[in-house]
């Protein structure tokens, strides 16, 4: 292929799916986004990231969602500020995995039903690839929320009929091409709007899965929402301008430091004996005149620190003197960064830098981002985690392996998340401990706020009372001097000093 038939083959693809066709008249193409969403258009004010094309079976506002998830993955795998983002999320909202605990009125089935759960969770067979247990899965499921804005959780059970989750992309979620396929971006809806069964990829074919085995969390948005949109979509430029400027700084850097003097021969010609060195001939041929290339003898490489050096006519060294990065490109840095943090919600002082904060400033900036991870913890917890506990809990009494008291409704729970973010552990601690004692704050208020199951330390609590009661009343010790780590319980005496035997 020559040139020009390649440059047009290259046109075409970079240009025929970026911008819509109809437009105004005498309106720029460039100045319509795709499927509404600027991220999704290419423009040449920013690096463009090379990828193949194959949405051509797709609707018309695919290509906008997949575009923007694309670059988004791009980010998240190349852009600092991305993967911190979803790191914090998966620490502070997830931690060590959101734990589920029976809440029903039957004690006996509470325990069992939560040890089942418990059991089937922290197992690799809870997945359907058997790669991950169910407290990793929370993890991956809080980071696909972010970036695609939706995940795919699958239903699914073994032969033997143990129940597993398979976890599905936004991108396996589509239109499988073929002429019969009525779906919308691979879902099926009613007249009504509700989405019946979704077309999902398994790697070498569609498959129509009906929606009461598929899970489809999403970050709503927008009323008769069908797919998610993540929450770096508004951002996604200028998280790519950050980027860009960052990587060109950086390169003007290095060119700077890998020079030390620029010297400018006024005539074109080095003097001889000059400081920059006698042009000398070279024996290669200049292509276009034909004549010897001139080169130079580099003489400058031989000027040692403290020489006083002595310049012939027509010569001028300039020193260069570092200037970059300025306090201005720096500032501007900071004003594309709080742009991210904006619109996630998040806190700029908490995610980047909290050292201009006060006390006060960085208590409230710790709480403004604990709502952020107690957001994604109930769209998880109510989207999620009740129905994927239910659907367990049922299997397991399916299979005669729970077993319910009469009236009893098996799928109560709570769930214990991780502590919850704070700079000042023990002045929070002491501000609750007040609001507990004065019937403000309930004790499952305050305990699932450290991580805690509340029914578990309570009941654990009345175990240790009852313990140093019977062995205050067996050994006559007074129970205050057991209760050595309670506030206000009485010390124990120091141990006397032994006599000196001498």
């Amino acid at each position: 292929m020559d040139a020009g038939k390649l440059f047009n083959s290259l046109k075409a693809v970079l240009t025929k799916p970026l911008f819509q066709k109809n437009h105004a008249p005498g309106q720029k193409q460039a100045q319509y986004a795709i499927g509404g969403l600027e991220a999704a258009a290419y423009t040449k004010d920013r690096s463009f990231i090379w990828y193949d094309d194959d949405s051509a079976n797709a609707y018309k506002d695919t290509y906008a969602r997949q575009e923007v998830v694309r670059l988004t993955r791009y980010l998240v795998n190349n852009y600092p500020l991305f993967e911190r983002v979803l790191s914090v999320a998966e620490v502070y909202a997830v931690g060590s995995g959101i734990v589920a605990n029976a809440a029903t009125i039957d004690d006996a089935f509470n325990e069992t039903a939560t040890a089942y759960m418990d059991g089937w969770a922290d197992n690799a067979f809870c997945s359907n690839n058997q790669q991950y247990n169910f407290y990793e899965m929370q993890k991956l499921i809080i980071r696909e929320l972010l970036i695609a804005g939706e995940v795919f959780i699958v239903l699914t059970k073994t032969p033997s009929g143990y129940p597993q989750l398979m976890l599905v992309p936004t991108e396996n979620v589509r239109h499988s091409g073929d002429a019969l396929d009525d779906s919308i971006n691979g879902l099926y809806d009613d007249k009504f709007g509700k989405v019946t069964a979704y077309n999902i990829w398994t790697g070498s074919t569609s498959q129509k899965v009906d929606a009461s085995n598929v899970i489809h969390l999403m970050r709503h948005k927008q009323i008769g929402q069908l797919r998610g949109l993540g929450a770096f979509t508004a951002v996604l430029n200028s998280a790519r301008d950050h980027k860009d400027m960052l990587i060109l700084e950086k390169k003007a850097i290095k060119v700077h430091s890998s020079l030390a003097a620029v010297v400018t021969k006024n005539d074109g010609r080095g003097q001889p004996q000059g400081l920059t060195g006698t042009l000398v001939p070279n024996p290669q041929l200049n292509p276009i005149g034909g004549t010897p290339l001139p080169t130079t003898n580099r003489g400058l490489e031989y000027a040692f620190a403290g020489n006083v050096a002595y310049m012939q006519k027509d010569e001028d060294i300039k020193l260069l003197a570092g200037n970059r990065s300025t306090e201005g490109f720096k500032s501007f840095l900071e004003v594309l960064l709080r742009e991210v943090c904006l619109t996630l919600s998040i806190p700029y002082e908490f995610l980047v830098n909290s050292e201009k904060l006060t006390g006060p400033g960085i208590r409230f900036i710790i709480g403004d981002a604990a709502f952020f991870f107690n957001h994604l913890q109930n769209i998880l917890i109510d989207g999620a985690l009740n129905r994927i506990y239910g659907w367990v809990v049922a299997s397991a009494i399916n299979d005669g392996e729970l077993t319910t008291s009469k009236g009893c409704l098996p799928f109560a729970v709570s769930w214990t998340t991780p502590i919850q973010v704070t700079i000042d552990q023990q002045r929070v601690s002491n501000i609750e401990i007040s609001l507990v004692q004065n019937s403000m704050l309930t004790l499952e208020g305050y305990y699932s706020a450290r991580g805690k199951d509340w029914k578990k330390e309570v009941t654990q609590r009345a175990k240790e009372e009852a313990f140093l009661n019977a062995l205050a009343k067996e050994t006559g010790v007074d129970i205050n001097r057991l209760r050595t780590l309670q506030a206000g319980a009485a010390m124990l005496d120091a141990p006397k000093a032994e006599p000196d035997a001498s």
